[in-house]
C-alpha cells in the first residue's frame, strides 16, 4: 500500500492516468473455513469440532524450535500451524498462543492432554496422513484456488471497494467521450478513429 501511494500513483498520474482509489490487501478475502480445509487435505478433525467454522488465512510450518517459531506465529495470528504429529511441544505452544487451527502430519493422533487443551481453547485440530512438506504443498494449492463464496467475505470485499474507490468518478469516467486531450496529452480515441489515415 505504501509503495502504491508513493511510487505507483505519482507515476500513473504523470502519464495522465488518474487513480480513483487503492484497494488494500486483505487476507480475510481468501480465508477458508477449517471444515473445508480438512476436507481438502483429506484429514480428520480430532478435536475442536465445534469451531470448524473458524477461518484460516494462511499457514506456518512448525519445524524449528519453539522459541524461534513463536515470533512468526505472533506476527501471523490468522495462520494455521502445520506440525509433525510428534512435535507435542510446538503443538501445545501454538494452542496456547491461539492459532486458528492446528494441522498434525504423519497420521499421529494427539494425546488426551493436547485434545483437551484444544477443546478448551476452541482450536480445531486436523490429523492428516501425509508428511509436513506434502501437506504444506497441498495447503498452498488449496488456498490459491479459494473462491470468494462466503457471504461474510463478499460483504468484506464490497466494503473494501466502496471505501477505497471513488465510484462516482469511475462511473463518470466510463461515459463515452470522457477521455480528453487535456487529461492524457493525446487526442481522444474517437477523434483518431474519425480522422482518415491517422490510425495504422
Amino acid at each position: 500500500m505504501r509503495d502504491a501511494r508513493s511510487v505507483l500513483v505519482p507515476y500513473l498520474t504523470s502519464l495522465g492516468l488518474p487513480v480513483r482509489g487503492i484497494v488494500p490487501r486483505e487476507p480475510g478475502l481468501w480465508a477458508m473455513q477449517v471444515a473445508d480445509l480438512a476436507l481438502g487435505l483429506s484429514g480428520c478433525i480430532v478435536a475442536g469440532n465445534a469451531q470448524a467454522s473458524r477461518l484460516v488465512e494462511g499457514f506456518l510450518i512448525g519445524t524449528m524450535q519453539v522459541e524461534n517459531f513463536m515470533p512468526f506465529l505472533r506476527r501471523h495470528p490468522g495462520c494455521a500451524v502445520i506440525a509433525g504429529g510428534d512435535r507435542a511441544d510446538l503443538q501445545l505452544a501454538a494452542l496456547l498462543e491461539g492459532c486458528p487451527c492446528l494441522i498434525l502430519t504423519g497420521n499421529i493422533t494427539p494425546g488426551e492432554l493436547l485434545r483437551s487443551k484444544a477443546e478448551s481453547q476452541g482450536v480445531p485440530v486436523i490429523c492428516v496422513r501425509e508428511d509436513t512438506y506434502t501437506v504444506a504443498q497441498s495447503m498452498a494449492h488449496i488456498l490459491e484456488g479459494k473462491k470468494l463464496r462466503e457471504l461474510s467475505q463478499i460483504r468484506l470485499a464490497l466494503d473494501l471497494v466502496g471505501a477505497a474507490l471513488d465510484l462516482e468518478a469511475l462511473l463518470a469516467a466510463a461515459q463515452p467521450g470522457c477521455i480528453s486531450e487535456k487529461s492524457t496529452g493525446k487526442p481522444p480515441l474517437a477523434s483518431l478513429k474519425s480522422a482518415p489515415g491517422k490510425v495504422r
